[in-house]
């Protein structure tokens, strides 16, 4: 993939988190995140063949960001401890129980 269509496919999956936090996804549509992203429609279904498809990504980047950025915060890398290990683990498995 170019960096032109990694750009543009991470415009389309930053427009849906943004109207995510916006409104229910059953209000949205795709042809909004495209007017957002400023993609062409065809270009959204190219990398996304359905609605569920564009939004399960989308969830699935904010969420490796989150635990990324969380990580980086966190954990001192340059000197690893087994405590930093654990701390991950809690974290990540804290936030697994609170899914439903």
């Amino acid at each position: 993939m170019t960096k032109k269509n990694i750009e543009k496919k991470s415009a389309i999956l930053k427009a849906a988190i943004e109207l995510l936090q916006e409104k229910d996804i059953s209000k949205i549509t795709t042809r909004e995140v495209v007017s957002k992203a400023e993609v062409n429609i065809s270009l959204l279904h190219y990398y996304f063949k359905t609605k569920n498809d564009l939004f399960v990504a989308a969830i699935q980047a904010s969420t490796e960001d989150y635990f990324r950025n969380w990580i980086s915060e966190n954990i001192d890398f340059e000197n690893p401890r087994i405590e930093d290990v654990e701390k991950i683990l809690r974290f990540y498995i804290g936030w697994d129980r609170s899914l439903p």
